[in-house]
């Protein structure tokens, strides 16, 4: 991060200088890639919600400022990880749709599928297949659309292959499990040796798409137990079809309560009040594909990606 932070400080100095009007949108265009890349390791690393924010705002006003609207979308989509992250769904999709709205007036097909795919991933965790599932055909649609897009050499985090781990998820969460396990293979076949951890989330998921049930229930009584980063919900039960079946990984986040689409949720039967959730999960990418953790902050999100700092809880508590 050291590095990324005095890159950063060097934009600012030169930029403090009052270049000319073509030196500073390569400026400016320059931090915001960086910034979002600061954000990156900033939430899925750091695990420091707070600091990814600010981060991601500075890349979002570098963005604007440079007329770069595929930046500003791609700063746009990485903020809605952070409510998302505290099932703050609606605000979450509030994000993504102010990205679409930059992808609209710069039109690219890669950004605008991987956008989809995020939404599909945040859908599947409100309990809503059928709009997850719009979702990564529409994602698949804008990847395969004809025309050139230009290239940008730091949208590095999404492609095909990426797609099709996103498409995988939302197909075993809708009980789709021989697609499922069609869509991961593909995945795993595909993905670069050095995505160590998106292969982990892979791996752990496809053993699950021979399942032959989508019917999970939940015990009738069982004890509070904290979430952990590495283990799916502990009073989760096995199906009676197989008793090696699990329940589809929620890729680290818990089961959601009956009211999703709120900006906050009640605590959940195994998880006591005050106790955050614990994530494992990161957008498929080359940058940060590390587990994460996340502590609810005082924030109040808008469309622009902006929030005030409050007091971040206690750590999440694991057993």
């Amino acid at each position: 991060m050291t590095p990324v932070v005095a890159h950063l400080n060097t934009l600012s100095d030169l930029l403090q200088q009052g270049p000319a009007p073509t030196e500073r949108r390569r400026l400016l265009a320059n931090r915001s890639r960086v910034s979002t890349l600061a954000g990156r390791l900033a939430f899925f690393d750091l695990q420091d919600p707070m600091l990814a924010r600010a981060y991601y705002n500075l890349a979002l006003d570098a963005a604007r400022e440079a007329g770069d609207h595929l930046q500003a979308a791609a700063a746009l989509g990485h903020v809605a990880f952070i409510p998302a992250a505290e099932y703050g769904f609606a605000a979450a999709l509030d994000y993504m749709h102010g990205a679409a709205h930059h992808v609209a007036r710069e039109p690219h097909g890669p950004v605008a599928s991987w956008l989809a795919a995020v939404e599909s991933e945040m859908y599947t965790n409100t309990g809503n297949p059928t709009a997850a599932l719009t979702a990564v055909d529409r994602a698949r649609d804008e990847l395969a659309a004809p025309g050139l897009a230009r290239d940008l050499p730091w949208f590095d985090y999404y492609d095909a292959t990426r797609l099709a781990g996103f498409a995988g998820y939302a197909t075993l969460r809708a009980g789709r499990h021989a697609e499922a396990g069609v869509e991961l293979r593909t995945a795993l076949g595909k993905l670069p040796r050095g995505a160590v951890k998106q292969r982990a989330v892979f791996l752990a998921d496809l053993p699950q798409s021979s399942c032959t049930t989508a019917t999970w229930t939940t015990p009738a009584a069982s004890p509070p137990r904290p979430p952990t980063s590495s283990t799916r919900p502990a009073t989760a039960p096995a199906p009676a079809a197989s008793a090696s079946c699990a329940p589809p990984s929620t890729h680290g986040r818990r089961p959601l309560p009956s009211a999703p689409w709120t900006n906050s949720s009640p605590p959940s039967p195994d998880r006591p009040p005050g106790a955050r959730p614990c994530h494992r999960s990161a957008p498929s990418g080359s940058t940060s594909e590390k587990s994460l953790s996340t502590r609810p902050a005082n924030t109040t999100p808008g469309p622009t990606g902006s929030a005030s700092p409050g007091t971040p809880s206690p750590p999440c508590s694991a057993p």
